[in-house]
């Protein structure tokens, strides 16, 4: 995780000075009469790669049918040749990303002096957030 987080501090450093870019996110409601959400997270690297993660969000899922609210799936693609070299579960992903992304903003962003951290919910992500925070700053632990 420490690793994680030393390479996304980096890479949001150097936001801005690249071509690459981020154009923003679509989705749709899925179906009449469902909660349901599609939505996609489009990231284009020039000559590299087009990497785009496919989120479903299904409220209903935990209590109709036993499966977690949000699924996703990230894939990358070769800028060049279309191909699909990679593709992962975006749920362990998506959860290291967030801790590791709530790290970089705490160091950043939090008064040196504070002591008491708090995590808003108790889902996938709260536990690398925890994890991370608990890691990599100065927040009292009890």
């Amino acid at each position: 995780m420490d690793l994680t987080t030393d390479r996304l501090r980096t890479r949001f450093a150097l936001a801005g000075e690249s071509d690459a870019r981020s154009p923003a996110r679509g989705g749709f409601q899925r179906g009449p009469g469902s909660t349901g959400v599609m939505e996609w997270m489009p990231h284009h690297q020039p000559g590299r790669a087009v990497t785009i993660k496919i989120v479903s969000y299904t409220p209903s899922n935990p209590d109709g049918h036993g499966l977690p609210t949000i699924g996703a799936t990230p894939g990358r693609f070769d800028d060049l040749t279309g191909r699909l070299p990679a593709r992962a579960d975006g749920g362990l992903l998506t959860a290291i990303r967030t801790g590791a992304a709530s790290a970089v903003a705490g160091r950043l962003l939090a008064d040196p002096a504070s002591r008491v951290l708090g995590i808003v919910g108790a889902g996938a992500r709260a536990v690398p957030q925890a994890q991370v925070l608990s890691r990599s700053s100065h927040w009292n632990a009890s």
